[in-house]
C-alpha cells in the first residue's frame, strides 16, 4: 500500500508543480496543501510496531548489519570498514532498536503523534512550539537500564581499543532511517563534536532530540518522510583532529561533467565547509584517465600525493557502491580517513533555452553576473536580504533570499522562496545539497552582490548562467 501511495503522491506532486508553473503566484498555496495532506496520509500509513529488543549497540566489525538497524550512514560506513581497504574512524552504532525502546519505555508514541497531528507546518509559531515540546520530551526521557549499560560498555571497549595516552574525544552523529538515501537529510540532524567519554549519553540524547528540530520536522514533511519512518540510530566514533578535510563528489551533481571527480578541501575540520561558512579549494580530475583537469596546489591544504590518493580512493568507492558518491573525508597525518559515503544525487542537465524564453536585456537589464551555480533553475520574486533575526512569516511569498552564508537551517525558509543567492558558501555544503533535492535555484560565492540589488526589487535569478535580471 505504501509503495502504491508513493506513486500516487509523486504523480499528484508533479501535477501541482506544473499547475504552479502555468498559473500566477496566487496558486502557490496548492503546493503547500499538497505537502500538508501528503504528510497526514503518510502518518496514517506508517507501521504500527517497531523492534525494541537487542541489539542496542553494534560495532563496526559486526556482520550482517542492515540499514534498518543502523541507518544508511552507519550501514555504509560499516561496509567500508569491513570490505574496503581504507581507514574509517573507530567506533560503534547505537541502533534504531534503542530509539524505539526509549520511545516505548517512556510511553511517548501517543504524545508525539498528537503534537505532530496538531502541527501546522506553514505556521512558524506552531512549528517552533511543537519542536520545543518534542525536543524537551526526548531530552528528559529515561534511557532503559539495558540500553544505558550497552552504550557504556561499548564506549569503554572503544576507549580501550584506541589505546591513546591522552583521553580520546568522540564525534556523535545521526544515522537515522531514510537519512543518506533517497533523501540526504544533509545537515538536518545534530552532530556533537569533541565529546568526552563521560558525556556520551548526554550527546546521544541531544542527537536523538534533534529529530524534532524545526528544520528536521519541516524537511521530513517537505520530502514526504513520516515520523515512524525516521527512527534514529546514532554513530559514536573517534574524533579526528584533522589537518585537512572536505567533500568529494565522484561525479558532477549538476549533471554536466559526469566523468569529472571534484575534491573540495579546507584546512582543519570540515564543519565550516558543510555548514556553508567557507569557500573551498577545488581540484578536478578526469576519472577515466586518472588525470588532473584543474587544481592550484599553491592554495591547497593538500599536497599532490594526497590529492591523487583521494581521487583514486573515491573512484574505487564509487565502483564499490555502484553509483556516484558524496564522500566526507579527513586527513590527520597523511592517510585519508573516510567519515561518510552516501549516494550523490545527480540533477538533470537543463535543456537549451529557446529564443522565445531568453530575456531581452534591453527590457530586463542585468543587475549582477557572477558566483557559482550550486543548484540549477530560475526563480522570480522580490529580493529579500535575510538577517539572522528573521523568521519565515516576515518573508514575502516567492522571495529571492540573499544571504551571507548558507547553514542547513535555511531549509526553514525554502517553502517561501523562489531562489537563493549566497555571498559565500560552496556547492559542496549541506544547504546546496538540499537545494538540489528540492529544485531551488542557488548561486553561491556571490561575494560582491551586496549593494547592487536594492531590497524589495523584483528580480529574476538565472542560476544556470549566474545572472540576475
Amino acid at each position: 500500500v505504501t509503495a502504491l501511495y508513493d506513486q500516487l503522491s509523486k504523480a499528484v506532486g508533479a501535477v501541482t508543480a506544473e499547475l504552479a508553473l502555468i498559473s500566477d503566484r496566487s496558486t502557490a498555496d496548492l503546493s503547500a496543501y499538497y505537502k500538508k495532506f501528503d504528510s497526514y496520509i503518510r502518518f496514517l500509513l506508517q507501521p504500527e510496531s517497531c523492534p525494541t529488543g537487542p541489539p542496542y549497540t553494534v560495532c563496526m566489525g559486526e556482520p550482517r548489519v542492515t540499514p534498518q538497524l543502523v541507518g544508511n550512514k552507519g550501514s555504509a560506513l560499516t561496509e567500508v570498514y569491513q570490505k574496503f581497504d581504507c581507514a574509517v574512524p573507530a567506533g560503534f552504532i547505537v541502533t534504531t532498536n534503542s530509539w524505539n525502546a526509549i520511545i516505548e519505555h517512556n510511553r511517548l508514541r501517543s504524545e508525539i503523534d498528537t503534537h505532530l497531528l496538531a502541527l501546522d507546518p506553514e505556521d512558524s509559531k506552531s512549528l517552533h512550539a511543537t519542536s520545543e515540546t518534542l525536543v524537551s520530551l526526548i531530552l528528559e526521557a529515561r534511557i532503559p537500564p539495558e540500553i544505558d549499560s550497552a552504550i557504556v560498555k561499548a564506549g569503554r571497549d572503544l576507549v580501550t581499543g584506541l589505546g591513546n595516552e591522552t583521553r580520546p574525544l568522540f564525534a556523535v552523529r545521526s544515522s537515522a532511517a531514510n537519512e543518506d538515501g533517497r533523501n540526504s537529510f544533509a545537515g538536518q540532524y545534530k552532530t556533537v563534536l569533541n565529546v568526552i567519554p563521560e558525556d556520551v549519553i548526554k550527546a546521544y540524547l541531544q542527537v536523538l532530540a534533534s529529530k524534532y528540530s524545526p528544520k528536521a520536522i519541516l524537511y521530513r514533511i517537505t520530502t514526504g518522510v513520516s515520523d515512524r519512518e525516521a527512527s534514529m540510530a546514532v554513530l559514536i566514533i573517534e574524533m579526528i583532529q584533522a589537518r585537512a578535510a572536505g567533500v568529494i563528489y565522484t561525479s558532477d551533481p549538476q549533471g554536466e561533467e559526469p566523468e569529472t571527480l571534484f575534491i573540495h578541501s579546507v584546512p582543519g575540520g570540515g564543519e565550516k565547509l558543510v555548514n556553508g561558512r567557507s569557500e573551498t579549494h577545488l581540484s578536478r580530475f578526469n576519472k577515466k584517465e586518472g588525470t588532473v583537469k584543474s587544481t592550484d596546489l599553491r592554495n591547497s591544504p593538500l599536497d599532490k600525493v594526497e590529492t591523487h590518493r583521494l581521487a583514486r580512493l573515491s573512484t574505487e568507492l564509487e565502483s564499490f557502491f555502484g553509483a556516484p558518491q558524496d564522500i566526507e573525508w579527513a586527513i590527520r597525518d597523511s592517510d585519508p580517513i573516510i567519515l561518510q559515503s552516501r549516494p550523490l544525487r545527480i540533477a538533470p542537465v537543463p535543456e537549451s533555452e529557446s529564443p522565445e524564453g531568453r530575456y531581452d536585456k534591453r527590457i530586463f537589464p542585468v543587475l549582477y553576473h557572477g558566483g557559482i551555480t550550486a543548484s540549477h533553475g530560475r526563480g522570480t520574486g522580490p529580493a529579500y536580504f535575510l538577517s539572522t533575526d528573521d523568521t519565515p512569516p516576515h518573508i514575502p511569498a516567492g522571495a529571492v533570499l540573499i544571504v551571507e552564508n548558507i547553514p542547513a537551517s535555511l531549509v526553514l525558509f525554502l517553502p517561501k522562496c523562489s531562489a537563493v543567492i549566497a555571498m559565500s558558501g560552496s556547492i559542496a555544503g549541506h544547504f546546496s545539497t538540499i537545494c538540489r533535492e528540492l529544485e531551488i535555484p542557488l548561486i553561491v560565492a556571490a561575494a560582491d552582490i551586496s549593494g547592487k540589488i536594492p531590497h524589495g526589487t523584483e528580480i529574476t535569478v538565472d542560476a544556470d548562467n549566474q545572472t540576475i535580471y
